[in-house]
């Protein structure tokens, strides 16, 4: 099966408190779906970093690579169908989601149009948290500034002229990237992706 984007609205407020300033109960949702997704333990290295997250919020500076590879788990696992939904207020934007390829496809009509893209290209493989470009940890968070701006440059990719890998990827574009992010915008909420 391909690979595709998933995209949830969530509340910025209920993220900084998760991420942060968590309660009991929010550590112990989060715990037991990390068991039930990635088979971990309270006590073993995902469930004591995942509590890490929750108590002093999300920070990868000076984090050795495989924990961080460990933290973009849990943070794509949050965001997820299977996450976070009343902690975060997640609300899935569009259940089909995005292709992988629709949005390589517009990476190189934006390419080739020589277009100053410079959130489009985050969807390659992800962004993490706080990062300032590019990273392959499979989920990006848009914030609220961002989304519209997103919009903005898949639609003038998609308007470039060029070939698509598929006759359907326009419209893809439209209804999963384009649609998504307008109408997240028109909700003032920021937008996470997760690719799966």
């Amino acid at each position: 099966m391909s690979r595709h984007w998933q995209f949830f609205s969530f509340s910025i407020g209920r993220f900084q408190q998760v991420f942060g300033k968590a309660t009991d109960q929010e550590e112990t949702a989060l715990l037991k779906i990390l068991e039930f997704e990635m088979g971990a333990e309270p006590d073993d290295e995902i469930g004591q970093l995942a509590r890490k997250l929750m108590r002093q919020g999300i920070n990868y500076q000076g984090m050795p690579p495989r924990e961080a590879e460990v933290v973009d788990q849990i943070l794509a696992v949050a965001f997820s169908q299977e996450g976070l939904w009343n902690e975060l207020e997640l609300e899935q934007e569009m259940p089909d989601g995005l292709p992988h390829q629709a949005v390589l496809d517009l990476l190189k009509r934006a390419s080739a149009a020589k277009l100053d893209m410079q959130l489009l290209p985050l969807l390659k493989g992800g962004r993490r948290w706080q990062a300032t470009g590019p990273t392959e940890c499979h989920y990006v968070l848009f914030e609220r500034a961002e989304v519209p701006k997103l919009s903005q440059e898949a639609r003038a990719a998609v308007e470039t002229p060029g070939t698509w890998s598929s006759l359907d990827a326009p419209n893809q574009i439209m209804d999963g990237l384009i649609m998504v992010c307008e109408f997240t915008a028109r909700k003032h909420r920021p937008l996470a992706g997760i690719l799966v």
